[in-house]
Protein backbone atom coordinates (compact mmCIF):
# COMPACT_ATOMS: atom_id res chain seq x y z
CA UNK A 1 0.00 0.00 0.00
CA UNK A 2 1.62 3.66 -0.91
CA UNK A 3 0.35 6.49 0.86
CA UNK A 4 -0.86 8.19 -2.66
CA UNK A 5 -3.50 11.01 -2.98
CA UNK A 6 -6.85 9.06 -3.48
CA UNK A 7 -7.59 9.67 -7.19
CA UNK A 8 -10.64 10.05 -9.01
CA UNK A 9 -11.21 5.78 -8.98
CA UNK A 10 -10.66 6.02 -5.36
CA UNK A 11 -13.51 8.11 -4.85
CA UNK A 12 -15.78 6.41 -7.76
CA UNK A 13 -15.04 2.89 -5.70
CA UNK A 14 -15.78 4.92 -2.85
CA UNK A 15 -19.29 6.05 -3.54
CA UNK A 16 -20.01 2.57 -5.16
CA UNK A 17 -19.61 0.72 -2.58
CA UNK A 18 -21.99 3.26 -0.03
CA UNK A 19 -24.38 3.09 -3.34
CA UNK A 20 -24.42 -0.99 -3.15
CA UNK A 21 -24.63 -0.55 0.60
CA UNK A 22 -27.17 1.48 0.73
CA UNK A 23 -29.05 -0.54 -1.90
CA UNK A 24 -28.66 -4.01 -0.01
CA UNK A 25 -29.98 -2.33 2.79
CA UNK A 26 -32.82 -0.87 1.11
CA UNK A 27 -33.81 -4.20 -0.30
CA UNK A 28 -33.11 -6.31 3.35
CA UNK A 29 -35.63 -3.69 4.95
CA UNK A 30 -38.28 -4.46 2.30
CA UNK A 31 -37.65 -8.35 2.19
CA UNK A 32 -37.79 -8.47 6.27
CA UNK A 33 -40.85 -6.12 6.36
CA UNK A 34 -42.47 -8.44 3.55
CA UNK A 35 -41.84 -11.36 5.57
CA UNK A 36 -42.70 -10.01 9.01
CA UNK A 37 -46.14 -8.71 6.93
CA UNK A 38 -46.81 -12.43 5.71
CA UNK A 39 -46.16 -13.97 8.81
CA UNK A 40 -48.67 -11.81 10.75
CA UNK A 41 -50.84 -11.30 8.18
CA UNK A 42 -52.71 -14.44 6.11
CA UNK A 43 -52.97 -13.27 2.52
CA UNK A 44 -56.03 -13.65 0.86
CA UNK A 45 -54.86 -16.92 -1.14
CA UNK A 46 -54.15 -18.55 1.73
CA UNK A 47 -57.36 -17.66 3.35
CA UNK A 48 -59.40 -19.22 0.81
CA UNK A 49 -57.39 -22.19 0.90
CA UNK A 50 -58.14 -22.81 4.44
CA UNK A 51 -61.37 -22.27 3.77
CA UNK A 52 -62.15 -24.84 1.06
CA UNK A 53 -59.45 -27.60 3.13
CA UNK A 54 -62.27 -26.93 6.12
CA UNK A 55 -65.17 -27.09 3.35
CA UNK A 56 -63.99 -30.25 2.28
CA UNK A 57 -63.79 -31.71 5.60
CA UNK A 58 -66.87 -31.21 6.32
CA UNK A 59 -68.01 -32.82 3.24
CA UNK A 60 -65.72 -35.80 4.28
CA UNK A 61 -67.46 -36.61 7.91
CA UNK A 62 -70.27 -38.51 7.79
Amino acid sequence: MNNEKPGPFWKARNIIISYVIGVLLMVSVNVIGHLWLRSTTVPPGEQAVEAIKQELQKRRQP
